[in-house]
């Protein structure tokens, strides 16, 4: 399981690859899983029952964690309670069946203290590099903390701390099409705040095309410092995959790009397309085969994977558009799929799948799942199609609109024709009326007279005549 040992080879991790925390857990059953999880090794106490029984050969309690770690299913049962290891393992499978089934498109969306943790967002990176997920949804300060992270990791090494020694020494570094000052290439933040200064980002941009740009520059510094641990950013831009995040202000990023603003920059953030990108994704997806989503946490990342769903019905009315599986992450008692899809009717209700664990610890656990049962795929980026979607949700929606004014130009002269025909046949109704009436007293009229001659006739009669 190679790149389920990577996923769980990284901090807060490195504790559950080594065995420690299933001892933990197991010999420490009061303590807060939690805590334990993503507590530092340094941080952890000075504790005999935490270490192996100096009578136990460090090879032989080697051998025992490695028959832990066999597979992640059984690394996850031997450190978890079953109330947490079965749904999770249900989850992994579920996923992985789905992931594996030609024309899915997946998605993932983070929402948690990712920024607070070491580890951040690096376990998405090997599910990036694998070309298992298809767009992702996250904050935009866990993506920016992600950045910086990765970043600082990499220039520990002495190796790459003597490439940044000479960048502070020149005063130009290029770096794709745009050159830099040496010192702001050491920098991710200062990176960041002069890129958003430069040609390529004066334009309105979704979140995603803003990601793309930054994972663009990202990667490309990676590339001349020889990092091969690369930030999720830079990965998604490697493999052409969108990245959409919350609301700009949200993030140092957004931060960035609404005081540059102020004097005159031309960025400008615009979440209308990212509603009808996210939108266009879901529509193609749902045409070619299916979608499914991962939700790790809630908030804004988890509601644009379903408003943009919704989206496509109403307004859009292209027709219902659900996702087909969903899986759902979130801490003990914070689980909202069910009520959120509450209304949701078959056959349109997805195969739902929910998991209570905190999402920091459960993306790696799931990632390691994800890569330990389905195979490295190649699919089409999504990037570079984004217009293209949105163009064709523009279109379903103005023949929507058409084919809405025409039902109801239709409807309106069904209308018009039923109301002139009542009106005709109340016409034709009274008429019948006012004729029958006519010839009522006509024939009143007709009988009177004939009476009249009858009386006058006999009037006239000479006598005798009746004989």
């Amino acid at each position: 399981m190679g790149g389920a040992v990577d996923v769980l080879a990284g901090r807060p991790t490195d504790l559950l690859v080594r065995g420690r925390v299933p001892r933990l857990l197991a010999e420490r059953p009061g303590a807060n899983r939690d805590e334990i999880l993503t507590s530092r090794e340094d941080d952890m106490p000075d504790d005999p029952s935490i270490s192996p029984s100096p009578s136990t050969p460090p090879d032989a309690a080697g051998a025992g964690n490695d028959r832990r770690l066999d597979t992640v299913p059984a690394f996850i049962q031997g450190s978890f309670e079953r109330s947490v290891s079965t749904p999770l393992l249900d989850a992994g499978r579920f996923l992985a069946e789905r992931v594996s089934t030609p024309g899915t498109t997946f998605a993932i969306s983070v929402a948690g203290p990712f920024a607070e943790h070491e580890t951040g967002l690096s376990s998405l990176c090997p599910l990036l590099e694998a070309g298992l997920v298809d767009w992702v949804v996250a904050r935009g300060e866990d993506l920016y903390q992600d950045a910086d992270r990765s970043f600082r990791r990499a220039t520990a090494e002495p190796r790459i701390s003597e490439v940044l020694a000479d960048w502070l020494r020149q005063s130009r570094v290029r770096v794709l099409d745009q050159s830099f000052p040496g010192t702001t290439l050491v920098s991710t933040a200062l990176f960041i705040e002069r890129l958003i200064l430069s040609p390529p980002f004066q334009k309105i941009l979704s979140t995603a095309e803003l990601n793309a740009l930054l994972g663009k520059y990202l990667a490309e510094r990676d590339r001349l410092l020889d990092i091969s641990d690369v930030s999720a950013l830079a990965a998604a831009h490697r493999r052409g995959v969108p990245v959409f995040a919350d609301s700009p202000g949200g993030s140092d990023i957004g931060r960035l790009v609404s005081a540059a603003a102020l004097t005159g920059n031309r960025l400008i953030v615009d979440l209308n397309k990212d509603l009808n990108q996210a939108a266009g994704i879901v529509f193609a997806a749902r045409r070619s085969g299916q979608s499914a989503i991962c939700c790790l946490g809630g908030g804004a990342p988890r509601d644009l994977l379903l408003q943009a769903s919704k989206h496509l019905d109403d307004p859009l009315g292209l027709g219902p558009h659900p996702h087909g599986a969903i899986v759902e992450v979130a801490s003990p008692g914070r689980l909202r799929m069910r009520h959120r899809l509450r209304g949701v009717a078959d056959p349109h209700f997805p195969a739902l799948r929910e998991v209570e664990l905190a999402p920091a610890i459960a993306l790696p656990l799931l990632a390691a799942l994800l890569l330990e049962q389905v195979p490295a795929r190649e699919h089409a980026p999504l990037l570079p199609e984004l217009d293209l979607l949105v163009e064709q949700i523009r279109d379903g929606h103005l023949r929507a609109n058409l084919e809405r004014q025409q039902q109801q130009i239709q409807e309106r002269m069904r209308a018009t024709g039923a109301q002139l025909q009542a009106r005709v046949q109340e016409q034709q109704s009274r008429i019948q009326s006012r004729l029958g009436a006519t010839q009522a007293t006509i024939h009143a009229e007709v009988s009177r007279v004939q009476q009249q001659v009858q009386r006058l006739l006999q009037q006239v009669r000479p006598p005798g005549s009746d004989s």
